[in-house]
């Protein structure tokens, strides 16, 4: 089905317009290349339940084991929240989408700043639920693994969720979404890194506990190794998972264009045919038919 990717009310605040914010197409959000509206509302109406209930169980988790005071100190569950948040959103504009006869107006005619939250939201979703399992799995699994005979079956549960199946949610997101990832966001990106690390200070400061050892400050050399290296990895995510939207629109459009030349190969067939008179009249129909029902445009989707 064809879309016209409206684009949200231009700005005339100079950071939006160099961040791109006031680029965004609010379809593309809402559509997908590879199926229907209706199958992608199903797709996320799953993500939404599923990563509720992690959300809340964490909280659950969290506050029945005296913890819930320092709950939003873990860079995990923050990003999470941010992943669920997104979710919820996006199911919620789905649904307005839908019952607007497929035009983004829950977008349109919203407060701008809520649609440039939404981008940045989005960018730091991407990017920060494929940092956060590596990270993890790499270098803070060792005492969950050590205890794995002593786990109960929540924490099994909770943990693999949270730093495993986000990155499969996103990447399912991704794979059917046709959103597009602006490299200057690279910047905020990593200003919310910042910022979270302002946090967990305030944390060390007034508690004396750190949120994860290699942030020990008292070993300046292996500190700034550590920082450092998780600072690369970061950019390092936002360009794998910008080359993976890019990967996503490329197979689209070659899939697109082999269609039309197949389409195009089939009404020259059935072209030559008739000028023998080895068409019907009903032959020629099929043909035009086919002809007709091809992919034209790059904004041809699935109903």
């Amino acid at each position: 089905m064809p879309v016209q990717d409206e684009v949200i009310p231009s700005s005339k605040g100079r950071l939006v317009q160099w961040f791109g914010f006031d680029q965004f197409q609010p379809e593309r959000a809402m559509t997908s290349h590879f199926i229907s509206v209706n199958a992608l509302l199903a797709v996320r109406v799953v993500l939404v339940l599923y990563s509720g209930a992690v959300q809340w169980a964490s909280i659950y988790w969290m506050a029945t084991h005296f913890q819930f005071e320092r709950y939003f100190a873990y860079f995990t569950y923050l990003t999470f929240i941010g992943l669920h948040a997104y979710f919820v959103t996006t199911l919620y504009h789905q649904v307005r989408y839908l019952l607007a006869t497929r035009r983004p107006v829950s977008f349109l005619f919203q407060w701008p700043c809520l649609n440039y939250l939404y981008v940045y939201l989005y960018h730091t979703v991407i990017t920060f639920n494929m940092v956060t399992p590596v990270v993890y799995w790499a270098l803070l699994s060792y005492d969950f693994i050590s205890k794995a005979a002593t786990n109960d079956r929540m924490e099994w549960w909770l943990t693999p969720s949270v730093h495993g199946a986000s990155l499969i949610m996103v990447m399912i997101e991704i794979t059917l979404n046709r959103m597009i990832v602006h490299t200057r966001m690279l910047l905020l990106v990593l200003f919310t890194v910042i910022l979270y690390l302002v946090l967990a200070l305030i944390y060390y400061e007034t508690e004396g506990w750190l949120v994860y050892s290699f942030m020990d400050l008292s070993q300046p050399a292996h500190a700034a190794m550590y920082y450092g290296g998780i600072f690369i990895f970061i950019v390092a995510c936002f360009f794998f998972q910008k080359a993976i939207h890019s990967l996503r629109d490329f197979l689209f459009q070659l899939r697109a264009s082999r269609g039309k030349n197949k389409v195009m190969d089939e009404s020259t067939l059935y072209g030559q045919d008739s000028q023998k008179g080895l068409v019907t009249p009903m032959d020629s129909s099929i043909a035009s038919q086919i002809t007709f029902g091809g992919v034209s445009s790059t904004h041809q989707l699935p109903v």
